[in-house]
């Protein structure tokens, strides 16, 4: 969904990457597992966090300087 929502292709995200397209959908439809360093990148290339793309945080994706917004409790 991130991908649709930045307006670009699976296949601009996968180039960006330098993965191969084919390869780059057989791991986002869980067919080929994922490096760490993929991970990273694609974090950084969409804009969010690792985090995020675990589903881990239900937050939205970070802010372009990278920095994750932070709630006060007090």
């Amino acid at each position: 969904m991130l991908i649709w929502a930045s307006g670009r292709t699976q296949g601009a995200v996968a180039e960006a990457l330098g993965i191969e397209p084919t390869a780059f959908g057989k791991k986002l439809r869980g067919k080929n597992g994922w490096a760490l360093q993929e991970v990273v990148d694609l974090a950084a290339e969409l804009d969010t966090s690792v985090a995020y793309l675990f589903g881990e945080t239900g937050a939205a994706p970070v802010g372009p300087a990278g920095i994750e917004p932070t709630t006060s409790t007090v």
